[in-house]
């Protein structure tokens, strides 16, 4: 039933002029009935809960009217550190996967806004790069995601945790790359052209490895364009020191897309 009732609501919100949901207060009372089902322990609520939620900011909250009042703490802010705060003390993994698995399009709903919040966002997705999710790696696909938008709209603050971003980027390349067949099927799809094209859609359990490289990859060109001569003479000293194909290889094509 409330699978049902979030998919309608999602439906409402979408189809219905934002200037209609607002009258007699429709749009605050919805925002008030889906912000407590953030506390839920049932993935597939919290799945079906977050696009409506995010939907009904928007509506309240216009892009315009955030860029205007980007130091105040608004509806966006306030849901966004509820989620950190039960991603970041969650263990179970389906609670996990549902947490981050929208996490990039509230960031990128809140654009620059993102940097008051850089900081718990940074350590949610080095706890989730961090340990491998079964065989789907949905988990720290979401991660990935993520970081690269929190990279494109926090720009201006990346200097400051590029290099950080880029060790744990690196051990990921070489978690996910431990096996010698991994790396084979690694290096035949990691190329510029791939690189440079939307590496997350339609990955299946059998390409997720490949999609965590390539997403890594993505990662670390934003960053050098972020990070300047400092973070490249880095990553050409981790190239040429290591023996790791893996590493060499998504480093090299880093260094070639900068």
């Amino acid at each position: 039933v409330i699978y049902a009732a979030l998919k309608r609501i999602n439906k409402v919100i979408g189809e219905v002029d934002p200037s209609e949901l607002c009258l007699f207060d429709r749009a605050e009372v919805i925002y008030a009935a889906l912000k407590p089902q953030i506390y839920s322990n049932d993935p597939y609520i919290l799945r079906h809960l977050y696009p409506p939620l995010l939907g009904i900011i928007q509506v309240l909250e216009p892009r315009l009217h955030r860029m205007r009042h980007v130091a105040k703490r608004g509806r966006l802010d306030e849901v966004v550190s509820l989620i950190l705060s039960a991603a970041l003390c969650e263990g179970k993994i389906a609670l996990r996967r549902a947490h981050v698995s929208y996490l990039h399009q509230f960031v990128s709903a809140m654009g620059i806004g993102t940097c008051k919040h850089l900081k718990r966002i940074l350590d949610l997705i080095y706890s989730y790069l961090e340990f491998p999710d079964v065989d789907s790696e949905e988990t720290r696909l979401s991660a990935v995601r993520t970081l690269e938008v929190v990279i494109q709209q926090t720009w201006p603050r990346m200097p400051l945790h590029a290099t950080d971003i880029a060790k744990r980027l690196v051990k990921l390349v070489v978690d996910s790359s431990k096996s010698q067949t991994r790396v084979t099927e690694m290096k035949q799809a990691l190329t510029v052209d791939e690189v440079t094209v939307d590496y997350f859609q339609n990955f299946t359990d059998s390409d997720a490895h490949s999609g965590l490289l390539l997403g890594s990859c993505k990662c670390l060109v934003l960053l050098l364009r972020c990070g300047g001569d400092t973070l490249k003479g880095e990553l050409e000293s981790v190239r040429d020191v290591n023996d790791h194909a893996a590493v060499t290889h998504v480093v090299n094509t880093a260094l070639q897309l900068l």
